[in-house]
C-alpha cells in the first residue's frame, strides 16, 4: 500500500515539473530572441526610442 502512494505522489509531481521547465525555457528563447531582434523590428515598424 505504501509502495502505491509513493509511487503516485512520483508519478503526479513529474508532469507539473515539466510543464515548470517548459515554459522556462521558452521564456527564456523569448527573452533572448528579443534583444537580437529588436533592432530590426525597430526599422521595419519605425520605432523611436522615447
Amino acid at each position: 500500500m505504501t509502495t502505491n502512494v509513493m509511487d503516485t505522489s512520483k508519478n503526479s509531481s513529474v508532469v507539473p515539473m515539466a510543464i515548470v521547465a517548459v515554459l522556462f525555457f521558452i521564456l527564456g528563447f523569448a527573452t533572448w530572441l528579443n534583444g537580437s531582434l529588436m533592432p530590426y523590428l525597430s526599422q521595419i515598424l519605425q520605432l523611436t526610442p522615447f
